[in-house]
């Protein structure tokens, strides 16, 4: 239920400034996307819910940009749920995602394999030296993204 309305309340917020962007309102440098399956590789982000070990939940979006990968991280769980940078890249069909601070520390490294529907694979804590497993569900819903 708690990730339902997470997904529920972070897409209402996303819907309500694309609304305002689509009405012409763009001095904040700012784009929606809807993350449903579209050709436009430019348009595309992919989205995702799911879980760190079945007891960490996170939401987690992100852009390929060629090999490389960006986006954001929210721990759902955390009732201040912040957005944590992700910085990656794709070999072939695992990702190697990075969690950073804005200071550039890395606080943890996804090791992942994405598919249609889920994405499976590993989280690391460089800080604790500890691996758990991850599992997520392809999501569709609205991000919106700063502009560079």
């Amino acid at each position: 239920m708690q990730y339902l309305l997470s997904s529920f309340l972070f897409l209402l917020i996303c819907m309500s400034v694309g609304c305002k962007l689509e009405h012409g309102e763009d001095n904040r440098r700012e784009r929606t996307y809807i993350t449903a399956h579209t050709n436009d590789p430019d348009r595309y982000i992919y989205a995702w819910q799911g879980n760190i070990d079945g007891q960490y939940p996170v939401l987690m979006w992100y852009k390929e940009f060629g090999d490389k990968v960006a986006g954001s991280l929210f721990y759902t769980a955390r009732k201040n749920a912040t957005a944590i940078q992700l910085s990656g890249a794709k070999k072939g069909k695992e990702y190697e995602l990075r969690e950073m601070l804005p200071d550039g520390r890395v606080i943890g490294i996804w090791h992942v394999q994405p598919d249609a529907v889920s994405m499976e694979g590993t989280w690391y804590d460089p800080r604790q030296d500890i691996t758990l497993n991850v599992s997520l569900m392809h999501i569709d819903t609205a991000v919106t993204v700063i502009a560079p």
